[in-house]
């Protein structure tokens, strides 16, 4: 729990706590438009996804499928404080890019959970 907590937390200053407070539009409602700029999004989505991947691994340890939930709504709520803080970018494709991170991340402890009691069991 406690690696966990720590984990969160840095995500947190990451993604809230150390960014600058910046004018303008905080929010992004449309769904998947970061795709549609690749070229120019690439870095972010699969800083997203990478950073959720041991978010996964934690939880999925815990919780194993239904640590998705604590993921969904860790990813919900950095996406609010952003907007309501205007320090970052609220959008939807940030949450689903999240969750992909934290499914990655559980995948790879079932299949860890799964090898290990194979070997066990031969």
């Amino acid at each position: 729990a406690g690696v966990l907590a720590g984990y969160v937390f840095l995500i947190l200053a990451e993604t809230v706590l150390i960014r600058r407070v910046t004018p303008g539009s905080h929010f992004q409602p449309e769904l998947f438009w970061s795709w549609r700029v690749w070229s120019d999004q690439r870095e972010q989505i699969l800083t997203n996804i990478v950073m959720f991947i041991p978010i996964g691994v934690l939880v999925g340890r815990a919780w194993k499928w239904r640590g998705l939930w604590f993921a969904a709504g860790l990813s919900v709520g950095i996406e609010v404080l952003q907007l309501i803080t205007s320090r970052g970018l609220c959008e939807f494709d940030d949450v689903i890019h999240n969750v992909v991170g934290a499914t990655i991340g559980i995948s790879i402890v079932m299949l860890a959970t799964k090898l290990t009691e194979r070997i066990r069991g031969s």
